[in-house]
């Protein structure tokens, strides 16, 4: 008899666990950081190197890359069309910064919001605050909130996963 019911309340649970939350969080927003480790020459080679993985793989938006060459540290604002119905134009924005240190490149994926705009509507900007209120919520809400948490987390992390294969790559 525990058996059986040990079983129906895994299935109950089944919906909650199958639809975690993936993003990464901090204070409220969805905030990603890391290390990208290298093996460099020197501190100039490894700023450089940081300067080109911007520029080739995450798509800085144009004229807002920012350098702090005393700190070693780079900044950029990302903009990403997600794909969508044709009704609707759906785009990821995010701010990345590089930081060099010894021999890695610590990394920060910061103030993530979407931009919707529905043809013959007005723009909606969501920040990622509000989706992590709207997981709070209960119904269609919740699963709209859901969905849009993993599209940009999927994406977050496809880029983070880029930035790291070429770190080992050398």
């Amino acid at each position: 008899m525990t058996d059986i019911r040990s079983i129906l309340i895994l299935l109950l649970l089944l919906p909650a666990i199958s639809l975690a939350q993936t993003a990464h969080v901090e204070k409220e927003n969805v905030l990603y950081k890391g290390k990208l480790e290298f093996h460099s020459s020197g501190s100039e080679e490894l700023y450089y190197h940081a300067r080109n993985l911007l520029l080739t793989y995450v798509n800085p938006v144009p004229d807002s890359l920012k350098e702090k060459r005393n700190e070693k540290e780079l900044t950029t604002s990302v903009s990403v069309r997600l794909p969508s119905s044709y009704h609707i134009i759906k785009t990821l924005n995010y701010k990345v910064k590089l930081q060099t240190k010894a021999d890695e490149i610590e990394y920060e994926v910061a103030h993530v919001y979407l931009r919707i705009k529905e043809r013959g509507k007005k723009e909606k900007i969501i920040p990622s605050e509000q989706l992590l209120k709207g997981m709070g919520e209960s119904g269609k809400v919740a699963m709209e909130a859901e969905k849009q948490l993993n599209e940009l987390d999927m994406h977050i992390q496809k880029l983070i996963a880029t930035l790291q294969a070429d770190s080992r790559k050398g």
